[in-house]
């Protein structure tokens, strides 16, 4: 795969030179995004153009629909006044009379029918008398041939055909009359005759409506299409423009329909009161003439748009271009011209950028470590008395000062059958105490927590308002928080003792003093302040005694049988009522006394490093560092037994177990718990005579020999794979990328990047 890319860029290479690579990969790459933007855009411009179009199309749906609703409202106002006139006295006295119609009677019917058509928009109300074969009308009383000599003559209707019509029996029928000039639709309405209860014959009331009332009903400014009327047999009524195409089929429409055929949008709404049809038809490039333009509108934008995007692109990938192309430039001349030569431009800024990040992220974490280091071994003095550490570069809130001491106890089960070593649980249980307690005394002060011998320690330091009072119960509270925070979540306590606050950086040893104090004191407390101290109570000397002799015996015997953990739980009891039972003088026999007791227990072989142990231990100092010193004594002198046990039973069979060692290294370098003291535990042997029998038969100590094997693993990951380095590390068996970079450099006197740059196949 590797071999194929090479040769594919360097035929690349052969047909564009490699300062314009790039350039043409910028300006075909704007050119996807601008492509993309255009897809988008026409994918947008079909959406609106869909929508704009629906809605051109709603829109005279709702200009129909208002029509038709106009068109019921004046024939819904036919039904009453078919009802004001039929039941008007005075026209229906002239209806039932059968004698020669005065002109005293028929005047104020004349005059009735006027003023009923006054309020409405018809143009003509007239009464026709059947059994006198007389019209009477709003303007006019004749018979009816003249009436319609006089107004239908020049229509489409014969008399015959319109008298026959006046006679209709079918109430609220209609007649469409027309001539050059104009249309009429008539309304027919029967009036019964009755005299004396006895139906003797009718009149008719017919309502006249004009063409240009019809017209009124569907006007529009904007209208760019015809109005027709229907009737329930599709006969046209009224046509608003008089321009109706001669292919529509009136019988195909249904009620809401829109139909384009032909060229031509047709709408439909059917009249709920009279079954009439309303169409509205238009042609189609008429009826979307407005979202036509605005998609040419729309069309022209998106076209110029990507000739100005097609010159930008080039415009802006030379421009863009051009100080990268001086950069990289600038940085072939600046390094080996093989290295280089044929690498890709992108690869070799990757490459540049990789190592710059590599080194930084490196020099950060080394930096943050030397800084740490640095302040753990300042406070570390602080704490021990150094007075030239008084000058550091921390600003302090104040010069108001406490230490608190962290002891934990029941934490050997912290990872309980997952438990690897004393170190992991040493190490987790200072991490948990850490973050738990500086999360709760860095607000607003400063509280920095780091490991002292046996306990952990936390230097404390108040904000200047605070008196000495709300430092303790501020102190209180939130450790108080934390200890029952840790003892829930991760089942463990901790003996917490606390100074009382101090004035300056030179006071903190003494502060500590205190706190080791008052945790020697805690017995069955979690928390106590040395100022607190005058509540515990002092018994006899022949109390103590008894128990120093029982718990005396019970801690020799346990480290005869190599329990250093045992020994060490049992010392603690014996200072423990030491600091409750006795005064300091006799404290310091019963250690001197201890002393000689452990010392019996050596060999001569060992007792010179016995010796060095023994004068660590200062029986006047503080009983915490006194009991300190006894317990690393005590880890020495099991550690002693162990070894006298093992090497008896392994110096016999050396080859075979270093043999066997060296195949369990090799088969397990990936594991970061791969140590001298995890091998010991495997093959039951001690770290010393395990390092003894591994430099007699390989000729290096096993962690130099792991060290080596692991990199010469991850030299062949580096040479024959293209896999990132934070995973080769974790595959090799390095816990951190930083212990992978100065192992690595230790043994080649190279990184791991510049060695696989050389190297790689």
């Amino acid at each position: 795969m590797i071999k194929n890319n090479k040769f594919n860029f360097n035929m690349m290479n052969k047909r564009v030179p490699y300062r314009f690579q790039m350039l043409y990969v910028w300006i075909f790459s704007y050119l996807i995004i601008c492509l993309l933007l255009f897809v988008c855009n026409l994918m947008l411009y079909n959406s609106q153009n869909k929508a704009a179009r629906e809605h051109t199309e709603k829109s005279y749906e709702a200009f129909l629909n208002s029509t038709v609703l106009q068109f019921d409202s004046k024939i819904s106002q036919l039904d009453g006044l078919y009802t004001t006139i039929s039941t008007n006295s005075l026209i229906t006295d002239v209806i039932s009379n059968d004698e020669q119609t005065s002109i005293e009677m028929v005047y104020p019917v004349s005059q009735e029918l006027a003023k009923q058509q006054q309020h409405t928009s018809f143009s003509r109300i007239y009464l026709y008398l059947q059994n006198r074969d007389i019209i009477i009308s709003n303007s006019v009383s004749c018979s009816a041939s003249e009436f319609y000599h006089y107004y239908y003559e020049n229509n489409n209707i014969s008399y015959t055909n319109w008298v026959n019509a006046m006679h209709s029996e079918k109430q609220g029928a209609h007649i469409i009359t027309y001539n050059d000039d104009e249309r009429y639709l008539d309304f027919i309405y029967r009036i019964p005759v009755y005299k004396n209860g006895v139906h003797t014959t009718d009149a008719t009331l017919v309502f006249q409506m004009n063409d240009t009332t019809l017209r009124a009903l569907s006007y529009t400014d904007d209208k760019i299409g015809t109005v027709i009327i229907l009737d329930q047999d599709d006969n046209v009524v009224m046509s608003d423009s008089g321009d109706i195409p001669d292919n529509l089929k009136y019988s195909d429409y249904e009620d809401g329909e829109v139909i384009k055929k032909n060229g031509v949008v047709s709408l439909c709404s059917i009249s709920a009161y009279t079954g009439w049809k309303f169409l509205f038809v238009s042609r189609v490039n008429d009826f979307y003439s407005a979202t036509e333009r605005i998609s040419r509108i729309h069309i022209l934008i998106i076209v110029l748009s990507m000739i100005t995007s097609f010159l930008l692109s080039i415009l802006f990938s030379v421009k863009n271009y051009r100080p990268l192309n001086e950069l990289i430039t600038a940085y072939r001349h600046s390094v080996e011209k093989k290295a280089v030569e044929n690498m890709h431009d992108y690869a070799l800024v990757k490459n540049a950028i990789s190592d710059y990040v590599s080194s930084k992220r490196n020099l950060n974490i080394l930096e943050n470590d030397i800084h740490n280091f640095k302040m753990n071994e300042v406070f570390e003095k602080l704490l021990q008395g150094y007075t030239e550490t008084e000058e550091t570069d921390i600003e302090f809130p104040s010069d108001l000062f406490v230490v608190i001491l962290f002891r934990p106890r029941n934490n050997d089960n912290l990872f309980g059958e997952d438990k690897t070593s004393d170190d992991d649980v040493e190490n987790t249980t200072f991490f948990i105490i850490q973050n738990i307690m500086e999360e709760l005394l860095n607000r607003g002060d400063y509280f920095r927590v780091i490991k002292y011998r046996d306990c952990i320690a936390g230097i404390y330091c108040c904000e200047n308002q605070h008196s000495a009072e709300v430092c303790k119960t501020k102190i209180f509270n939130n450790v108080t928080y934390g200890s029952s925070f840790i003892k829930n979540n991760f089942q463990f306590e901790c003996e917490i003792g606390v100074s009382s606050v101090k004035n300056g950086l030179s006071s903190i040893s003494a502060a500590r003093k205190e706190a080791q104090i008052a945790i020697d004191n805690a017995g069955s407390k979690d928390i106590i302040f040395y100022e607190d101290m005058n509540e515990v109570t002092l018994s006899t000397d022949r109390d103590f005694l008894k128990l120093f002799s029982s718990n005396k015996a019970t801690l020799l015997s346990n480290i005869e049988n190599n329990d250093a953990e045992g020994a060490k739980k049992v010392l603690d009891k014996i200072y423990n009522s030491c600091i409750k039972l006795i005064s300091v003088e006799k404290t310091q026999l019963i250690i001197m006394q201890l002393l000689g007791d452990i010392l019996s227990l050596g060999d001569e072989e060992h007792m010179d490093t016995v010796a060095d142990n023994m004068q660590t231990i200062d029986v006047n100092s503080n009983p915490s560092e006194s009991r300190y010193a006894l317990k690393k004594l005590i880890d020495y002198m099991c550690s002693i037994k162990k070894e006298a046990h093992t090497d008896t039973k392994n110096m016999a069979d050396g080859d075979v177990a270093v043999t066997q060692i060296v195949e369990f290294i090799q088969n397990n370098y990936a594991d970061y718990n791969l140590t001298a003291d995890f091998i010991g535990n495997k093959f039951d042997i001690s770290p010393r005579q395990l390092s003894k029998l591994f430099k007699s038969a390989v000729g290096e100590s096993p962690a130099n020999y792991i060290a080596r094997f692991r990199i010469g693993k991850a030299k062949f990951l580096l040479k024959t794979t293209s896999l990132p380095i934070t995973q080769i590390y974790h595959k090799c068996g390095f816990i951190s990328e930083k212990t992978f970079f100065r192992t690595f450099m230790k043994y080649e006197e190279v990184t791991p990047g510049k060695y696989r740059e050389t190297n790689q196949i």
